[in-house]
């Protein structure tokens, strides 16, 4: 038997109370495997972990009826963004001049889950470097950017409600004296709010956690907002030394319309040998023959997905114009592309549940196949694709035994023991190696 996450409890009678119910239940067949996780629910949750049973895979595969795919670090780049927003939330709540998080020690435990779970982290492991005053500036700061210039409803009704716990908004109103959004000199209003910051309860550390959360989007968002206004090259060399802040994966630019099936046979075209160009074709063939539901399933809210999908795809369209392909091919792929509502049947962001019950709840791949409407005796023929602990758990908790784990840079410290497999060099791997393992193109 196999319990992932057993050791993150740190009492030793649970610990062999659940082995010993766990195994109980295998014998008295109430579980068709035995391969567990152990998910740990964010603070003021009750109760404070699940277990969830994992699903088996049944491999080779006669047949593909779906494919599920990550995005950040999955499909995008954006995985980098997020690490560097939670780095600058961190710098501006506390006396650290921290270039970025520590990747060994930090990265499994931001990367994959809810926000909240990765700020709950960051705060339990800076709290006792937290600058007080700076912190309620930020907050202000943040709460005040939110309520003006969020282009998400959702996110803003989240901030006015935490502000108004810490007793923040009252402040606020009391100064602007209307609508908190209709402040003009916010450095003002800052500077009489910190004179009343004795009124404001952050002593909590669920308010603490969903103050800091408040801080973190909206760096984020503040830098989503100028790359969706034609700002990335510019926040690129201020960020990231020139590199694209959002750009595909590796590979990400032939798996997606290789398994759309438009490319058909002229698949091969996207090989650099014979012997590739061999599997491309077959593969091509397949998924042309064989057309599959592809979802796309996120733990960002959907302000973030949107922007994030609707530049990686616009930068995939802009690459098929210059595909050695047949015209019918390439206008058939232009046609697809030309946004990512055309290419995926379904995208289930945070926004369809709730930040709670994220990864590595199975949560969200349960709502994805459901929209896909993908019956039970199908979840064996769907394959899910992710770079983290989290993201591969939840693929096999919601019941598709086939989760494919594809370490970047970022995660290759997570533990990725949920995955059925794990690939090193990533999708290029899975395509060539492994054929996606279906019956018909192994051997």
């Amino acid at each position: 038997m196999k319990i992932i996450g057993l050791d993150k409890l740190q009492n030793k009678d649970l610990k062999n109370a659940i082995t010993k119910t766990l195994k109980q239940n295998i014998a008295n067949n109430l579980y068709q495997t035995s391969e567990f996780a152990i998910v740990q629910n964010p603070s003021g949750v009750y109760p404070k972990f699940e277990i969830y049973p994992l699903a088996q895979a049944k491999i080779p595969l006669k047949k593909i009826c779906a494919i599920l795919t990550d995005m950040d670090g999955t499909t995008t780049t954006t995985e980098t963004l997020c690490l560097y927003s939670l780095a600058e939330m961190i710098r501006l709540i506390t006396n650290h001049n921290i270039e970025k998080l520590d990747q060994k020690k930090d990265y499994p435990n931001i990367i994959g889950n809810s926000t909240t779970k990765h700020v709950e982290y960051l705060i339990n492991k800076y709290q006792e470097d937290i600058d007080t005053k700076e912190f309620i500036k930020k907050y202000i700061e943040a709460v005040l950017w939110t309520v003006k210039n969020s282009a998400d409803q959702k996110r803003k009704n989240e901030v006015i409600a935490n502000s108004k716990n810490t007793g923040t908004y009252q402040i606020l109103e009391n100064i602007i004296g209307q609508d908190i959004s209709k402040f003009k000199n916010p450095k003002s209003i800052i500077i009489k709010c910190l004179k009343n910051m004795g009124k404001i309860n952050l002593n909590r550390f669920e308010y603490k956690v969903k103050a800091a959360i408040d801080i973190y989007y909206a760096n984020y968002h503040q830098i989503l907002k100028q790359i969706s206004n034609g700002k990335s090259q510019e926040l690129s060399t201020k960020l990231t030394a020139g590199k694209a802040l959002i750009k595909p994966m590796n590979y990400i630019s032939t798996f997606l319309p290789l398994i759309k099936g438009v490319l058909g046979e002229e698949a091969e075209y996207f090989g650099k040998n014979s012997e590739e160009k061999s599997v491309l074709k077959r593969l091509g063939k397949y998924f042309q023959d064989n057309p599959v539901k592809i979802g796309l399933v996120t733990s960002s809210i959907f302000y973030e997905a949107d922007i994030v999908l609707t530049e990686i795809f616009r930068k995939i369209n802009s690459d098929i114009k210059h595909w050695n392909v047949s015209s019918k091919v390439k206008q058939k792929a232009l046609k697809i592309f030309s946004s990512y509502n055309s290419f995926y049947d379904v995208v289930v962001t945070a926004d369809d549940s709730h930040e709670i019950r994220l990864k590595p709840h199975r949560d969200l791949y349960s709502i994805a196949l459901y929209k896909l409407g993908i019956p039970q005796k199908e979840f064996k023929y769907v394959i899910g694709f992710e770079d983290s602990e989290s993201g591969t758990i939840a693929i096999r908790a919601a019941g598709v035994g086939l989760s494919i784990g594809l370490p970047f840079d970022d995660t290759k410290g997570h533990n990725l023991a949920a995955a059925k497999h794990i690939m090193k060099n990533g999708l290029y791997e899975f395509v060539h190696k492994h054929r996606f393992l279906l019956e018909s193109l192994l051997g």
